[in-house]
């Protein structure tokens, strides 16, 4: 009987941790007109998600909130807000059990560029509940990102027709690597 008590014990010791690392991670993608906010919960089934995202509302004006692409179901968004004058943008969204596993969009946003300048953008008071019927927060991590505008200069360009030449180059902070980059005009 010892022996089994000892095996169980031993069993929950080396199990434990590796389920306490078990859970969901909130991150941001940009593209010339988007802000994608992604989800990745490889392990555990997720069924709602709540998150704010924080921009400079003098750099960014945030046009939309698009759902379709969106892991969550389509009737269960219960907050679309956008707030230009605050520079935020909330979101709340569920899925019906089973849930959600894997990598996925939460949601697109449509934004347009105010000022050919830097801007942030971080996720807040982000939660990512699991589908155990407790509600059990999941969230491991929510990633803001620095994108970064820098004016080309147009004396190192090759000679273009002035209606093709590049004015800004969208670098991507965290991946600058020119196929995560954008060219804007």
């Amino acid at each position: 009987m010892k022996n089994l008590f000892l095996i169980i014990f031993m069993f929950v010791l080396i199990t434990s941790p590796a389920q306490a690392l078990a859970g969901a991670i909130l991150s941001l993608a940009i593209s010339e007109n988007e802000i994608i906010v992604k989800i990745s919960s490889p392990e555990i089934a997720v069924n709602a998600v709540r998150t704010i995202v924080i921009f400079d509302p003098t750099a960014v004006k945030i046009l939309g909130i698009k759902t379709i692409n969106s892991f969550c179901d389509q009737n269960l968004f219960i907050e679309k807000i956008i707030d230009n004058g605050q520079g935020r943008v909330i979101v709340s969204c569920g899925l019906p059990t089973p849930g959600f596993v894997g990598q996925g969009r939460v949601v697109e946003l449509v934004y347009e560029r105010l000022q050919p300048k830097s801007f942030e953008l971080n996720l807040m008071e982000s939660q990512v509940l699991a589908n155990d019927g407790l509600g059990t927060d999941v969230l491991l991590g929510a990633s803001g990102a620095r994108y970064i505008y820098r004016e080309l200069d147009e004396k190192k360009l090759a000679p273009q027709p002035p209606a093709e030449r590049l004015k800004y180059l969208l670098i991507d902070y965290f991946q600058p690597t020119l196929q995560n980059s954008k060219y804007l005009v």
